[in-house]
């Protein structure tokens, strides 16, 4: 073989390598996040005190730990609280659920809808 034949598949070789990354970088951009990929607001977390937990009391607790109440959820039923640090959250979390009269906290999780929007004829 001379060496313009053998150079050849080399040649292609690299050229269908390039192409092949390429395309990958472009398909990973597209691709929806898997299941278990799950993000979550940094610093926030959604906190829900029993109702016999008076507001004086949830005031005292928020106090004790730091944190500011952002927003008030299901007519107050929910706290949307922010750490001082985004690094304590998991902490902090810890705290809260050891803490009587709080049900459940868990993360503020990002959630994207899909579909066409508030625009949408279903929305209206």
């Amino acid at each position: 073989m001379n060496s313009k034949t053998r150079r050849s598949p080399l040649v292609a070789s690299a050229i269908l390598a390039a192409i092949m990354s390429a395309n990958a970088a472009v398909a990973a951009e597209d691709e929806p996040e898997m299941p278990g990929e799950t993000q979550i607001v940094p610093g926030e977390f959604l906190v829900r005190f029993a109702d016999e937990v008076t507001d004086a009391r949830i005031a005292e607790i928020n106090a004790r730990f730091g944190v500011e109440v952002v927003d008030r959820l299901l007519d107050g039923a929910i706290l949307l609280v922010r750490v001082p640090d985004p690094a304590l959250l998991s902490d902090i979390m810890v705290l809260y659920e050891a803490t009587p009269g709080v049900l459940y906290v868990e993360p503020n999780f990002v959630v994207e809808t899909q579909g066409q929007g508030t625009n949408g004829p279903e929305i209206q």
